[in-house]
């Protein structure tokens, strides 16, 4: 099943060169508890879809594993891969 969320987003300016712009995009929730369930016991995978106009877009692919903790729950591990190269993993430190 896909859902699709719209996230904010904000003009900023380079600030190497000030005419240049890009745009800051929070992804976010990557993690929705109700539908989400099985990331406890199983790795998932959840694809971000990002439009930049109507004919240009991109995909991001996130991987993890959630984590139950007695306070707050996280992610056991999750990794962000840009056309199959990993960007960004990070695990729980115990």
């Amino acid at each position: 099943m896909v859902k699709l969320f719209r996230t904010p987003y904000q003009q900023n300016s380079d600030p190497i060169n000030p005419l240049k712009g890009f745009q800051l995009v929070e992804i976010y929730p990557i993690f929705i508890p109700k539908d989400d369930q099985a990331s406890y016991n199983n790795e998932l995978t959840k694809f971000i879809y990002i439009k930049f106009n109507y004919n240009t877009f991109d995909t991001l692919k996130i991987v993890y594993k959630a984590k139950k903790g007695k306070c707050i729950n996280s992610f056991e591990y999750l990794k962000a891969y840009y056309r199959n190269s990993l960007l960004v993993s990070f695990t729980l430190q115990k």
